[in-house]
């Protein structure tokens, strides 16, 4: 998950956003906005898919095969599905201890 999560931060945050909703930094230079990965076509898609995506490009997006190894490729798979399963998390279903380290921040 560690290395999805960091490949995903070089990879795909510019144009998916850090929360994978389609407003990465691109949005901000007046780009049309990449496809949200937490909702939708991709939350229901097969992993295989989300994989081919990265690999062969979707729409606007380029293919990534090149420069993204298969592995790591797979692993920001996994940390997509994770941003998935985050959207609809409630804090209230979190553990005590990370319920009170957010808490803190607020």
């Amino acid at each position: 998950m560690e290395r999805g999560r960091d490949r995903y931060a070089i990879y795909c945050t510019p144009c998916h956003g850090q929360d994978g909703r389609g407003a990465g930094m691109i949005v901000a230079r007046g780009l049309t906005p990449a496809g949200d990965l937490t909702s939708g076509r991709w939350r229901a898609a097969p992993a295989s898919e989300v994989y081919g995506a990265i690999a062969n490009g979707y729409r606007s997006m380029l293919p990534m095969a090149s420069m993204i190894p298969s592995a790591d490729r797979w692993a920001i798979v996994a940390y997509v599905r994770a941003l998935q399963l985050s959207r609809d998390a409630s804090v209230a279903a979190l553990p005590p201890a990370d319920r009170a380290a957010l808490e803190a921040v607020r």
